[in-house]
């Protein structure tokens, strides 16, 4: 008898370490999802930025495309 409560003891831990898991697995899914939903707002955020501080883009006669980064943006050494 004592066996078979030690038995359902430890199943009862185990399946409490699986939905612990399964819970974990799911929030950090809904944070990715959160992330994707806030993508758009982010890039959006990010061009206007990008231009409100003086940043261009120019085409070639190629056909290439350059950003030109703001002054602000550049890299000091």
């Amino acid at each position: 008898m004592a066996t078979l409560i030690l038995a359902l003891f430890f199943l009862f831990l185990l399946s409490l370490c699986i939905s612990l898991l399964i819970s974990v697995i799911g929030m950090a899914f809904g944070l990715v999802g959160l992330a994707f939903k806030l993508l758009p707002a982010v890039a959006v955020i990010l061009v206007g930025l990008f231009f409100a501080q003086g940043g261009h883009v120019r085409r070639g006669e190629n056909g290439n495309v350059t950003l030109e980064l703001p002054s602000s943006w550049r890299r000091r050494r």
